[in-house]
């Protein structure tokens, strides 16, 4: 895991030690590799390495452009639609992460996720966990489960190590509705602290669009 699109970075491919090294705490790596006839799904935690077959891209791309569609593109009827999305997302979690039911019991609450060709247009995140063994409702996967996306194990690596050597400080621009409510006395410009910036902000300016 972790050789495919490794070089996005220049970083060197990492084994399976490495990463098994590199996975944080609770988290399982689910690699997928899709072919024209075949899928694999490469399962890597800290104690359990598999691989597992899975649809090829062919019969998944039609899947997973109809699952976006129904999330995206609501009709006239929301109970419908509603049922088309539960079951759509129940086939393809059963598909795509069933497999990794081997997990149970390893405490995972963190699936590395890294995906390839269509399933790059695949909202992991709202595919539909169905009915358990205990008879808890129909649910996303994001309520199980932390999610990160990534091209590789390779580049996540890399990231993850920039950030840990980087202790530099960084600059953040904050963005924020300039009308609070309610809205308090205006302020004049010549009253705000120099060098804070406040005094670069007119007073009545509308709200921010789609600010709450």
């Amino acid at each position: 895991p972790g050789r495919k699109r490794g070089s996005v970075l220049g970083a060197e491919a990492i084994d399976l030690a490495g990463t098994r090294l590199h996975l944080p705490d609770g988290a399982a790596l689910l690699e997928y590799l899709l072919g024209e006839r075949a899928g694999f799904l490469f399962i890597v935690t800290r104690q359990d390495a598999l691989v597992v077959p899975v649809p090829s891209m062919e019969d998944l791309a039609e899947q997973i452009l109809l699952f976006r569609g129904l999330l995206e593109r609501r009709g006239p009827d929301p109970d419908s639609d509603e049922r088309a999305i539960r079951t759509l997302g129940v086939k393809l979690h059963k598909t795509l992460i069933g497999p990794a039911r081997v997990l149970a019991g390893q405490g995972i609450n963190h699936l590395i996720i890294s995906p390839d060709q269509m399933l790059n247009f695949l909202p992991f995140e709202a595919l539909v966990v169905p009915v358990g063994a205990e008879g808890e409702a129909p649910h996303y996967l994001a309520e199980d489960y932390e999610i990160t996306l990534a091209p590789s194990m390779t580049v996540l690596a890399k990231l993850r190590s920039a950030q840990l050597s980087d202790a530099t400080e960084r600059t953040l621009a904050a963005f924020a509705d300039p009308i609070p409510t309610p809205a308090p006395p205006a302020i004049s410009s010549e009253a705000a602290t120099p060098g804070t910036g406040e005094a670069l902000l007119p007073v009545g300016l509308p709200p921010l669009p789609y600010s709450l």
